[in-house]
């Protein structure tokens, strides 16, 4: 992967079991992302924005094909490797946000339990710049 690319997914497919049957969520999704940049996943419904999101992340594992984050191969990454990943790399903010009631919006971005201090300060800058933008 290039220095300038932030995520590679090369065939990457996802399935589901639902009952005796097996849903595919993803099949053959491949992209390329740059580092440095905004994106934005549209699509209806049942699409599978989030399986994307939840397969870059590692919280789910790819059936079928590569996925690379930041330089790390999450389809054959450890548990541990993706927990450690996460914490350093990756946040979310959920559709239901799930934000704590006692802090502001940056502050309750910027919690990470364990994580450096200048992950949070770069979290809440980016938040910052975010919202200025609109």
């Amino acid at each position: 992967m290039g220095k300038n690319v932030a995520i590679v997914a090369t065939k990457v497919g996802k399935k589901f079991p639902m009952g005796k049957q097996t849903v595919p969520a993803l099949w053959d999704v491949s992209l390329s992302l740059p580092a440095g940049t905004l994106t934005a996943l549209t699509g209806p419904s049942g699409s599978g924005k989030s399986t994307l999101l939840h397969l870059i992340a590692g919280l789910e594992r790819v059936d079928s094909g590569t996925l690379e984050v930041l330089g790390n191969q999450v389809h054959t990454s450890t548990p541990a490797e993706l927990s450690a990943l996460r914490l350093r790399e990756i946040g979310f903010v959920n559709q239901d946000f799930s934000l704590l009631a006692d802090l502001t919006l940056i502050s309750s971005f910027a919690v990470r339990p364990g994580a450096p201090r200048r992950v949070l300060t770069c979290r809440s800058r980016c938040l910052r710049t975010v919202l200025r933008r609109g």
